[in-house]
């Protein structure tokens, strides 16, 4: 089943013309300049969204269930995350969003019975959170004055200062990025 939420971010986010060039990042520290320059090609556009599947197991209660998921990320709106498992054998899916400054998390048993719902300020600044931390997968949104890099201790490192929050992030990365 589809998640409209997900599919009205990704289809409103209009498709970029900028593209990433290695003068941008000349000033940034020797680890975000390796990172940026492994991820971004000369030349590449810089997108402003990102859509990702992905599968794994996630721990509900005492128990790991398999699951999958979409996610689109939106760096000018938020992000939602559609995921689908099984607890006793019953279909849950549902999501987490942040969307225009909103943070919500919504899952249903059969798509009808609710299993869990949450929404305000804690919520959203854990969305917020989240966001920050998730613009790895959206490296063009790195490339703004809401970010400022550092060298951390096992790669590179951003302050990101967006959406109303404040977010340090710190990455791993090998010597070349």
């Amino acid at each position: 089943m589809k998640d409209a939420a997900l599919e009205e971010l990704w289809a409103t986010t209009p498709p970029s013309t900028e593209t990433f060039s290695r003068s941008r990042i000349t000033h940034l520290p020797a680890q975000a300049r390796a990172y940026l320059s492994h991820t971004l090609a000369e030349g590449a556009l810089l997108a402003r969204a990102v859509r990702l599947s992905m599968h794994g197991r996630i721990k509900l209660g005492e128990a790991w269930s398999p699951f999958h998921a979409t996610q689109v990320i939106s760096w000018a709106r938020g992000f939602v995350w559609h995921a689908h498992t099984l607890v006793k054998g019953l279909p849950v899916s549902g999501s987490d969003v942040e969307i225009d400054g909103r943070g919500a998390m919504k899952w249903r048993i059969l798509g009808i019975v609710p299993v869990m719902e949450a929404s305000g300020p804690e919520i959203t600044r854990s969305a917020i959170g989240r966001l920050h931390a998730e613009a790895m997968w959206l490296p063009g949104a790195l490339l703004t004055e809401e970010v400022e890099w550092s060298d951390g201790r096992h790669g590179p490192a951003f302050t990101v200062r967006a959406h109303g929050e404040e977010s340090h992030v710190e990455l791993r990365t090998d010597a070349d990025g």
